[in-house]
């Protein structure tokens, strides 16, 4: 695993060096040493004895995740992948909500580190529960509005939205080769669930308006770390780079980025490079693959912008927060230059996206993908919004180029109320992300530590 901290640095753990809960090394040589350690497992590891090559797979969370989820995701995938002939690197980083509105209130001044943040923390509190109160009315109609709107596209009635009907939203759906539904139950009607959300309803409209204005400023600050994991802040805050036009190997590597993934995504070019003679088209004897679960696309965006001659094999993106707009300006691009890539955008059902519930129905519904549409970001254009949700995304299929749609672009759509794929935001990696049956035909069930295809 990689350990990366709030400003870039990586950061030993308890699962290589040492664990350090201050902070990141400065010490190039510690990082180093890890990477090296990690490039001669991959050396030494045996193929997959399927394709016959090692597949390296790097996977990103993504927000609101705590170190030790982390932990345990390496715990509980690493030896089944390892099995099969995959060698993981697990991308971790500081994304957890606390952590990310403490940044706000204390550290972060106008995206510059601030030693007066701290001093200024109580003004800046009472602002955003000020704007919270001030702009209830508005964000109350937004969210009418946008109730609305969904029961409308579904052809349901309010009646029918409190009840439960046998309906969901295939029928608008286009019919497409790079488009794979999987099939799912009837929606049926759950009235005790519908009967306590509907009693909740009050406190969840009371709620709203923090969850909005408080959560906006900590979702900003994740946005800023899925940035500074490639740039520390200290690249402009000292002389350290101020060296422009200089040779100096310090001042090269400032070119490229001082922060922990972007050594990485240099070590690992290197070493495919020099272990399988890689080229921008293929890896040799390796397979390379990227996968991103929702704010973890952000990141695989920047590692792909970063080192666009490091050929990926396979992209997948699990109910991605990144925009449509993101997608056109990073993933397109790559794959024009790399035509034997392929991308994978895997989707909730639209009526679980909508409708997921979080601590005990006392927050409005809708998945974290939801939330960033509609309360943490203002998108200016429907491109603006997140690209993990299906019904953005159907919407948006005549942006990208037509030969891609039919060759190297593939969607997949998990089922409604089945216990064979993801009902929830969180769920995706419960499942073997790893295997490509997961990314596109078919559906695999996560079972005592193991799998099975259903």
């Amino acid at each position: 695993m990689i350990n990366v901290d709030a400003d870039g640095k990586y950061t030993p753990t308890q699962h290589d060096v040492r664990f350090n809960k201050k902070g990141g090394t400065d010490d190039p040589n510690v990082y180093q040493n890890h990477l090296t350690k990690i490039f001669d497992e991959i050396k030494h590891m045996p193929p997959n004895p399927v394709t016959g090559k090692k597949k390296i797979l790097v996977f990103i969370h993504g927000g609101l995740n705590l170190y030790q989820s982390s932990i345990e995701r390496v715990e509980d995938h690493y030896e089944a992948m390892f099995d099969e002939g995959t060698y993981a690197i697990f991308i971790h980083w500081r994304s957890f909500f606390f952590s990310t509105y403490k940044g706000h209130l204390t550290r972060i001044r106008e995206g510059k580190v601030s030693r007066l943040a701290a001093v200024t923390a109580p003004v800046y509190l009472i602002t955003d529960i000020a704007r919270a109160i001030v702009m209830t009315p508005r964000t109350w109609v937004a969210q009418g509005i946008h109730s609305l709107n969904k029961l409308r596209e579904r052809g349901f009635s309010i009646a029918e939205a409190i009840l439960g009907v046998e309906r969901t939203t295939e029928d608008t759906n286009p019919q497409e080769p790079f488009i794979n539904y999987v099939e799912h139950s009837k929606k049926q009607a759950n009235l005790p669930l519908r009967t306590w959300s509907l009693i909740m309803t009050p406190l969840k409209w009371v709620q709203m308006p923090f969850i909005s204005d408080i959560g906006r400023p900590a979702w900003d600050i994740m946005r800023r770390r899925t940035r500074t994991l490639f740039r520390k802040p200290k690249e402009f805050d000292t002389h350290e780079c101020a060296d422009i036009g200089s040779n100096d190997p310090v001042q090269q590597g400032c070119v490229a980025g001082t922060g922990a993934l972007a050594d990485f995504g240099q070590a690992l070019q290197q070493f495919l490079v020099t272990e399988a003679g890689a080229t921008p088209q293929q890896n040799g004897s390796y397979e390379l693959i990227y996968v991103g679960h929702s704010m973890g696309t952000f990141v695989i965006n920047e590692l792909l912008t970063a080192r666009p001659d490091t050929h990926v094999d396979h992209i997948v993106y699990m109910a991605a927060a990144a925009t449509i707009r993101d997608v056109t300006h990073h993933v397109i691009p790559y794959l024009s230059h790399h035509s034997a890539t392929h991308f994978y955008s895997l989707f909730l059902h639209p009526d679980n996206d909508n409708s997921e519930s979080h601590f005990l129905g006392l927050t409005p519904s809708g998945s974290l993908l939801a939330w960033i549409d509609n309360y943490y970001t203002t998108p200016i254009t429907h491109l603006d919004r997140t690209s993990g949700r299906w019904e953005n995304m159907r919407s948006a299929l005549h942006v990208f180029p037509p030969q891609m749609l039919n060759s190297q672009i593939h969607f997949k759509i998990f089922g409604f109320n089945s216990q064979n794929s993801p009902q929830r935001h969180g769920d995706f990696d419960n499942f073997p992300y790893w295997e490509p049956h997961f990314w596109w035909k078919g559906s695999w069930q996560w079972r005592d530590k193991g799998y099975q295809q259903p």
